[in-house]
């Protein structure tokens, strides 16, 4: 008899691994780019959001520009982009 190991996988539990989560925020959309691009070097795939906005309307103070990733990968970018780094982005 062979044993099934493979793990059942639920819409539910499929829905919670690939939910998409902001990573980080930068204050510029350069800043964001440069960590992104980063990111996609190392196969992890990243979306930029509000970089045109940022460009735009600049004197917007709340105007930050996120890097969006699936939840499943938020470890790993960590780790490469450096826990330190992220925290400190995110109390400007």
């Amino acid at each position: 008899m062979e044993s099934n190991d493979k793990k059942t996988m639920t819409p539910e539990s499929s829905a919670q691994e690939n939910r998409v989560v902001t990573l980080t925020t930068y204050a510029t959309a350069a800043e964001a780019e440069v960590a992104a691009s980063m990111l996609r070097s190392m196969g992890v795939e990243v979306q930029v959001v509000g970089e045109i906005t940022s460009l735009m309307l600049p004197y917007i103070n709340d105007n930050r520009v996120r890097l969006l990733i699936n939840s499943s990968d938020r470890e790993r970018a960590l780790a490469l982009l450096g826990a330190e780094s992220i925290e400190e982005q995110g109390n400007e």
